[in-house]
């Protein structure tokens, strides 16, 4: 594998066989660029519609679940521009010489900035996801009322998450470990800024073990969230209520359960997905396995998926969002 530039001056992978003839025409790569910035502004209208839904409506903002989701909603919106930005926000070529393109207007200053900002919702997203499916399971499971949800677990997670997480993304600005990765910047190596691979492997993984603890909450509150609705709608029929009303509360169960199932399907088709992806590429890249088949088509298949995805979960959000 190794890089060349296009007609247009695009830097892209090319795949060649081991006798060097070309299996895949390199600028077949450059349309992952156009999908991730769309997908960019499809998430930015998302975010951005679910945050000016919850500050207009004066309920909405004292509720705990919409107030997480406005958590989760903002973080995405910041990063969702600076997919929309891409290359822009790329270094120029008379930075970073190979490791830019002549379609990149940026330098280092924004490609900072978008890296901070796309690392820092890397980080915070799939932390509010998380949260958000804990307060699914207190609510249904454990049964607790939103008045104690607010005060012992609402308020520290946006006490938790967001300052530490805040100053966490910006130390790889001093090591210049925000350089191009793919259509925009993220944490990796650049022989250009002097980056050291060690640090730039530590945020990395740093991201990666954000995401398996989100992942593992989530999946656990899941199961824990069926098990609850199925023992609280058992119970419910000992009740001493009229029908109509352990009929209402049943279908508030019901509904409740499944926003908390929906919630996760744009978490995990943004984000375990690309975990997984980027977990066989890290070690394919750095150890003496070969995960990943020299295939490029399955390479690019790929890319084009988490180029539409991995920007997209403030539009799916929404989808779920505003469900009648």
């Amino acid at each position: 594998i190794y890089t060349v530039i296009n007609k247009k001056g695009l830097i892209m992978m090319r795949i060649t066989e081991d006798n060097g003839g070309d299996v895949w025409h390199a600028w077949y790569w450059s349309i992952t660029i156009t999908v991730s910035r769309y997908a960019g502004l499809l998430s930015f209208f998302g975010s951005s519609w679910i945050l000016a839904d919850i500050l207009l409506d004066r309920k909405k903002r004292g509720m705990c679940y919409h107030r997480i989701i406005f958590g989760l909603s903002f973080f995405d919106m910041l990063s969702s521009f600076w997919y929309i930005m891409g290359p822009l926000a790329q270094p120029r070529p008379e930075y970073s010489g190979i490791w830019s393109a002549s379609s990149n207007y940026g330098t280092y200053a924004t490609c900072d900035a978008s890296g901070y900002f796309i690392y820092l919702g890397s980080l915070t997203i799939p932390l509010y996801n998380a949260a958000l499916s804990m307060y699914y399971y207190l609510s249904i499971s454990a049964s607790w009322s939103e008045e104690r949800i607010k005060k012992k677990f609402e308020r520290f997670v946006h006490i938790l998450i967001i300052p530490t997480l805040a100053i966490i993304a910006i130390i790889p600005i001093f090591f210049k470990s925000y350089n191009p990765w793919y259509n925009h910047c993220f944490v990796t190596f650049n022989p250009a800024r002097n980056t050291t691979e060690t640090s730039a492997i530590i945020f990395f993984l740093l991201f990666a073990v954000s995401l398996f603890l989100s992942s593992f909450i989530i999946g656990s509150s899941q199961i824990c969230i069926s098990q609850g609705k199925n023992k609280r709608l058992t119970s419910s029929l000992q009740d001493n209520e009229s029908i109509a009303l352990r009929r209402k509360k049943e279908e508030a169960l019901i509904e409740a359960s499944n926003m908390s199932i929906l919630y996760t399907i744009p978490f995990f088709l943004t984000w375990f997905v690309a975990l997984v992806w980027y977990t066989l590429v890290f070690f394919t890249w750095h150890t003496s396995f070969q995960i990943i088949p020299s295939n490029p088509k399955l390479i690019f298949t790929m890319q084009l998926y988490l180029a539409l995805f991995t920007p997209l979960q403030g539009f799916l959000n929404l989808l779920v969002y505003l469900r009648p």
